[in-house]
């Protein structure tokens, strides 16, 4: 039986694939359609995706791997995640305001610069305490993921739920769920950085799966529909 914490590294890696499905789904559609928006949404699942693989990416390396070295995994790894939140921004305001599509962009993309050089400086030694995977982020560290994430989350969820209210049938659903899905995300995501024990890491996986799942969810669905 797998130890406590292999299974954090599982998860990530689960999230991995399901978010590259995402990005596969987007792609083909932006192939399909050429429309900005969800080129800028399809990327926003394929740097997601690279970003949970680096995390999981300690579970496949067949040596044990000092604090230091997983702290690098943590730190290099969430610069995809900074990334694919640059282009998720983009997703709202090349609707609203796209005029504005550099400065959201650059402006995600400075702010996780700056967690990035917090980050080093207060680098984080990830542990195993109790069969528990502890991140041990630095106190600046967390908080600031979770505001970027909160920004940007929040407001392509927004985005996402404007439309659901403003359409019908299957298309209310799509959107509806994935507006929840980046809520789920925005309540899990920061958590795993700012957990103190089991039970939070736990509920951060649940929520960061099921946001996940519901993204997927809005995204299939139309495929799904067909298919019945």
């Amino acid at each position: 039986m797998l130890p406590n914490f292999a299974w954090a590294y599982l998860s990530n890696l689960f999230m991995g694939v399901v978010a590259a499905l995402g990005y596969w789904k987007l792609r083909k559609s932006y192939e399909d359609s050429g429309v900005d928006t969800v080129g800028y949404f399809s990327k926003f699942f394929g740097y997601f995706s690279l970003f949970m693989f680096l995390m999981g990416a300690p579970m496949l390396i067949p040596v044990a791997l000092s604090g230091v070295k997983l702290g690098a995994f943590y730190i290099f790894g969430h610069i995809f995640l900074y990334i694919s939140l640059a282009y998720l921004v983009l997703v709202p305001i090349n609707i609203y305001e796209p005029r504005y599509r550099k400065a959201g962009f650059w402006a995600t993309g400075f702010a996780g610069a700056l967690i990035t050089f917090v980050n080093l400086v207060f680098w984080n030694e990830p542990s195993i305490e109790s069969g528990l995977l502890s991140l041990n982020v630095g106190v600046p560290v967390g908080p600031l993921i979770g505001v970027v994430v909160g920004v940007s989350m929040l407001s392509a969820g927004g985005f996402f739920a404007k439309l659901a209210w403003s359409r019908s049938g299957n298309d209310r659903y799509k959107f509806g769920l994935l507006a929840l899905g980046m809520l789920v995300i925005t309540l899990g995501g920061p958590l795993h950085d700012n957990a103190t024990s089991l039970m939070m890491y736990l509920i951060a996986d649940i929520l960061t799966v099921s946001g996940l799942i519901y993204l997927m969810a809005g995204l299939f669905i139309d495929w799904v529909v067909e298919k019945i």
